[in-house]
């Protein structure tokens, strides 16, 4: 082992759940279009869900992607489908020949367009959710979420067999202040990243394995979880967990974190926004959308603008719909 460089094993980087993230968000933005257009979305559900590589968050995606589209096709159906008259009293959005049908009369058209304006801005925000059931209670969680944790306890396991071929065996977790109540029981301390050697004591100091601490809480543990900040840095003879962050440098850390992930959300759903009411063909919807796309762009530059002057970088991948998209923006100035 290294005393003077102890090596650190870094949480994995932001870009670390970009394919699968990209995937589910994709396949979110398939199926919304499809429940605008009247389309039956199991064909869509299906396809992006054999994407995904891991059976087990296959399965994950499966359900959720199922489950939230039968939501969202409920939601579209009674905010609209009562408002529609006589060839589209069915749930689908006839858009074509309904509202600029003149004989329905301007207030029924009128009406009928607002709600059917309401229901797109509300399918346009709400993600697929994921539940899961411990000790007979449900939680419910995004599905990106619980996706780019998986994918991060993955790349840790990997980065871990890294560590140990090289020939470390021992690691201590960081610590900062307030840290949050799945990391405080955890950081701070000793572990080993062998499996032959799982439990025991060194220079009297007592340690446990790291992989079982990784995993728990479905890997929204210690490291995974999303946002962590912890790290395991190798041991060596005389050494003590490293303290990285005060409470003060957290809360800054934090709330940078946080605004980022606003800006990104917010672009998403004004993407999905936009696409969606262009998918209608509706003149006055496709009008909105071109105000939209000024409004994704100016959002676009700030939150590139805002990470910089953070010291962070930024993803664009992060806020697309879609693998196709470029993911440029204007220029900074």
């Amino acid at each position: 082992m290294n005393s003077k460089n102890p090596r650190a094993l870094n949480p994995p980087n932001q870009n670390a759940g970009e394919d699968i993230l990209l995937i589910i968000q994709e396949a979110t933005t398939k199926i919304k279009e499809g429940l605008v257009l009247g389309q039956d979305v199991k064909k869509i559900i299906e396809e992006y869900t054999l994407m995904v590589d891991d059976l087990k968050l296959r399965a994950e995606v499966y359900n959720a992607l199922t489950v939230s589209a039968k939501k969202w096709e409920y939601e579209i159906n009674t905010s609209i489908a009562i408002f529609a008259a006589g060839s589209f009293k069915t749930a689908k959005l006839g858009f074509s020949g309904f509202l600029d049908n003149a004989k329905i009369g301007t207030p029924v058209i009128n009406k009928y367009e607002k709600k059917v304006r309401t229901a797109i801005k509300a399918l346009s925000v709400e993600p697929p959710k994921i539940v899961t059931t411990k000790n007979g209670k449900a939680y419910t969680m995004s599905l990106r979420n619980r996706a780019e944790m998986a994918v991060r306890y993955e790349t840790n396991l990997k980065e871990l067999e890294e560590f140990v071929s090289s020939g470390v065996e021992y690691v201590w977790i960081t610590s900062h202040a307030n840290a949050s109540p799945r990391c405080s029981p955890y950081q701070g301390k000793l572990y080993s990243i062998n499996a032959n050697n799982k439990q025991g004591r060194l220079d009297n100091i007592p340690y446990s394995y790291l992989p079982d601490i990784l995993k728990l809480n479905n890997g929204n543990s210690i490291i995974n979880g999303y946002n962590c900040r912890h790290r395991a840095v190798e041991y060596f003879k005389g050494s003590k967990p490293p303290v990285e962050y005060t409470e003060k440098q957290l809360k800054k850390e934090y709330s940078i974190d946080k605004n980022q992930r606003s800006y990104e959300n917010t672009l998403r759903h004004l993407k999905t926004e936009e696409k969606l009411l262009r998918s209608t063909g509706y003149d006055k919807f496709i009008a909105e959308a071109d105000k939209l796309k000024t409004r994704i762009q100016k959002l676009q530059k700030n939150y590139e603008i805002y990470s910089l002057k953070n010291n962070r970088s930024f993803n664009r991948w992060r806020a697309a719909i879609g693998r196709e998209e470029t993911y440029t923006s204007e220029p900074i100035n």
